[in-house]
């Protein structure tokens, strides 16, 4: 399974709405994509951030079988030349329209060279960063599951609720809650209003069911790495927020 970046521009092509009108799109396949890659859709000037996680369901569709062409607000070169292949894909989840970990500046202080202009492809600390930032719970697996055509389904994703998230960190700060991280503390003007969100309550153990979250019982700013470590089970269990800072503790008495 391969991660990749397509740049996305809004003015030529409606892509809200052949979504809300198919839940698929088709996009002109330029590398070689395989079933089950995932495609973050990049959106150009001037929101300049990544905004959606797509995942291929389809590759090599010729232009006649394709859906866009309604979709089309004006033609650009040879973007969808009848002579061309398509990739069919679903979205995964949707990025906040002002998340600045998903920004081009944000994406160029990782590493990234492109201008995101054109596909690329995504990895190491960059993906990493791109998949923990869309703040979605995320079941990574490479067994096939084959039913008629043989699939990859690599993201399980649970809707979020923006405001309750906005809400515990108006209530706790920008401070992690379990080692005391402070991002603006530790590198200055970059980390500002930096800081993830935990569900004290794994959000999948709700059977992706609609339920009520309070902002501030249930949630709990917390760093990445005590993010990470919460999400990872000991002795076949996860920690809880408490274990983890008496962990912590422990770990460092006499450091």
């Amino acid at each position: 399974m391969k991660y990749w970046i397509f740049p996305w521009r809004e003015t030529i092509f409606d892509l809200s709405q052949c979504l809300e009108d198919n839940k698929f799109v088709d996009w002109r396949q330029k590398n070689k994509l395989s079933v089950g890659d995932i495609v973050f859709i990049y959106a150009t000037k001037p929101l300049s951030q990544i905004i959606y996680m797509f995942q291929v369901i389809k590759t090599d569709i010729p232009h006649s079988v394709t859906i866009n062409s309604k979709y089309l607000k004006k033609r650009e070169g040879d973007q969808f030349h009848p002579s061309k292949l398509y990739t069919r894909m679903i979205p995964i989840t949707e990025a906040d329209a002002d998340n600045p970990e998903l920004s081009y500046k944000r994406l160029t202080q990782l590493g990234i060279k492109s201008t995101l202009q054109n596909n690329i492809l995504v990895e190491g600390e960059v993906l990493n960063h791109i998949l923990l930032n869309f703040d979605i719970v995320r079941n990574i697996s490479s067994n096939e599951y084959e039913e008629g055509e043989s699939k990859r389904v690599p993201i399980t994703s649970y809707e979020r609720n923006p405001i309750a998230r906005k809400e515990c960190i108006k209530h706790y700060g920008y401070r992690c809650h379990i080692c005391n991280m402070n991002f603006e503390k530790k590198y200055g003007k970059i980390g500002r209003n930096f800081i993830h969100v935990h569900h004290k309550e794994f959000i999948s153990t709700k059977g992706g069911n609609n339920h009520k979250v309070d902002p501030i019982r249930d949630l709990i700013p917390v760093c990445p790495n005590c993010h990470a470590m919460l999400h990872r089970k000991i002795d076949g269990k996860y920690m809880s927020v408490d274990e983890l800072k008496r962990s912590i503790k422990i770990n460092n008495f006499g450091h």
